[in-house]
């Protein structure tokens, strides 16, 4: 088995993506994070919102230049 740990692109908004390899077969993972304004922790959310779509574009555009490096 590979390596379990995940190539993380940052994006925008607090958008991640991670790009996870599992034996050779890749997978995507986009999370969002915020700082709680309650207790200053960092925490994830599942819901993006509308507005965020601008954002997730743009982790996709990374993650497509990520995909054409793997290919090289």
């Amino acid at each position: 088995m590979t390596d379990n740990k995940p190539e993380n692109i940052k994006g925008e908004k607090g958008l991640q993506v991670s790009i996870w390899d599992n034996d050779g077969r890749k997978s995507v993972q986009l999370s969002k994070r915020y700082k709680s304004k309650q207790d200053d922790s960092w925490k994830e959310q599942k819901i993006v919102f509308f507005d965020d779509l601008e954002a997730i574009d743009s982790a996709i555009n990374l993650l497509q230049q990520a995909k054409a490096k793997l290919q090289e």
